[in-house]
């Protein structure tokens, strides 16, 4: 926000304030929060460039990525300096498949499904279902259900609606079994809005499946460059 709209150190805002200060900030003084209230929605004018920008780039895209050399070269030297170990093979200036360790998990026969987290148009956020109508549509589309391919499920003797146990190398976990033949025999499908656990969402508490919850956060299920967690994990469902 600019001034003279931005925030002050030192002062409490309420949140009807920092809104109105962002919108005449954003829009000009006789666009705030009242106006808004009114008339709901700014209409701003834009040429089919501004709107679909894609098309009119003349951008090159990089396929050999050189740095990525360097910096693999740069951080060994680190590694080496501290006598830490860790894998570089993520260093590489062409981009190649590599197997995250669920994948290789199911070779070794513990756990014969992987499970992968989605979202819904219709939840935002983690936070989400909270709002009682959201919550309303979620029980009403099984969103709080986990997808197992069909012939699958019946395999395990699961029927659908069936409460079921859904077990990762770091969590044991009941859920409600939903069946159907839109998911891979070897996956099963998890929302990745739900499982709360805090008083604070009395409304979404307990409803649905945490599904950060079920994966390992150790250095062989983190990727080395961007931190991120793997968002797939081997698992094994049973009644």
């Amino acid at each position: 926000m600019k001034d003279p709209y931005a925030l002050k150190p030192g002062r409490r805002y309420p949140v009807a304030e920092v809104m109105d200060r962002q919108a005449r900030s954003w829009f000009g003084d006789e666009h705030g929060l009242a106006w808004f209230r009114e008339h709901g929605v700014i209409c701003l004018p834009r040429d089919v460039e501004e709107s679909y920008i894609g098309p009119f780039l003349e951008a090159r895209l990089p396929i050999y990525l050189e740095h990525m050399l360097l910096k693999g070269e740069q951080l060994k030297a680190v590694l080496d300096e501290m006598g830490l170990e860790w894998d570089l093979s993520d260093y590489q200036p062409l981009s190649e498949w590599m197997p995250c360790p669920s994948y290789a998990a199911l070779e070794k026969g513990d756990y014969d499904l992987i499970a992968v987290h989605y979202k819904f148009p219709f939840v935002y956020g983690s936070f989400g279902n909270e709002n009682p109508w959201v919550d309303e549509l979620c029980e009403q589309t099984d969103a709080y259900s986990i997808l197992i391919n069909e012939s699958v499920a019946k395999a395990k003797g699961i029927g659908n609606g069936e409460r079921v146990w859904l077990e990762s190398p770091v969590q044991k976990v009941r859920a409600k079994a939903k069946l159907t033949q839109c998911i891979h025999p070897q996956a099963v499908g998890v929302g990745g809005h739900f499982g709360h656990w805090s008083p604070g969402t009395p409304i979404s508490r307990g409803k649905g499946v945490n599904f950060i919850g079920l994966c390992p956060n150790d250095l062989d299920h983190i990727d080395k460059i961007s931190t991120a967690l793997d968002h797939c994990v081997e698992v094994k469902v049973y009644k």
